[in-house]
């Protein structure tokens, strides 16, 4: 779902950039619909990274701790790689050549990566039969409502990982990071893409470094 949606997404831009539009409301349908299709490609990566990091992972070290914290680790590493170099090439690829041929490079890119990640998924699955089994359902033994909502407060306050947590949280509350927001305004400052992209890369190898 989420390469096709950022294929989708390309096109919109692309049409956008190749087509001379006279009419306001057709440019602002395309690009409400490149819109609404980034979203839900941020959504879908987001449900992605949970099935796995939350699910398959738990399934694939079967109990073992040590295994499991050592392969969440190797896992986010590589999600901030990936973070490194997205910006770091998109950035230069918008600085020196055009926004339609990144457009367009990065539609193919998700076209070929999907592929890919298609055939090491069923790779995954397949060598881990614990992955096909239906998991039961312990939603009789949870509290709910009220009652569960202030117990799981109280056991997060008394978690050794409370302070970390409010620090991270308290840490997206800021505006201290290259989102889309930040990328916009330090554009309409004359800050080129290129630049950004390897401030943004900068920002992901300092997470690379203490995720290892």
């Amino acid at each position: 779902i989420q390469n096709c949606a950022v294929c989708i997404t390309c096109v919109a831009v692309s049409l956008y950039l190749l087509l001379d539009l006279d009419s306001p409301a057709f440019k602002y349908l395309i690009i409400a619909f490149a819109i609404i299709f980034s979203v839900v490609a941020n959504l879908a990566s987001i449900g992605t990274r949970i099935s796995m990091e939350k699910d398959w992972l738990v399934v694939i070290c079967d109990g073992d701790s040590m295994l499991l914290s050592k392969v969440n680790a190797n896992v986010r590493t590589i999600d901030l790689v990936c973070n490194l170099a997205a910006p770091l090439l998109a950035g230069q690829l918008i600085f020196f050549t055009s926004h339609l041929a990144t457009a367009i490079i990065v539609g193919v890119w998700n076209l070929v990566s999907a592929v890919a990640e298609i055939i090491l998924l069923k790779y995954i699955y397949r060598s881990h039969p614990a992955l096909s089994l239906e998991k039961t359902s312990l939603t009789e033994s949870k509290k709910t409502g009220f009652k569960g909502t202030w117990s799981a407060w109280v056991a997060f306050v008394k978690h050794p990982v409370r302070d970390a947590g409010l620090g991270l949280a308290f840490l997206y509350m800021t505006v201290l990071g290259f989102d889309s927001i930040t990328w916009g305004y330090c554009l309409l400052q004359g800050v080129s893409e290129s630049v950004l992209g390897i401030a943004t890369a900068v920002s992901a190898g300092v997470g690379v470094m203490g995720a290892r």
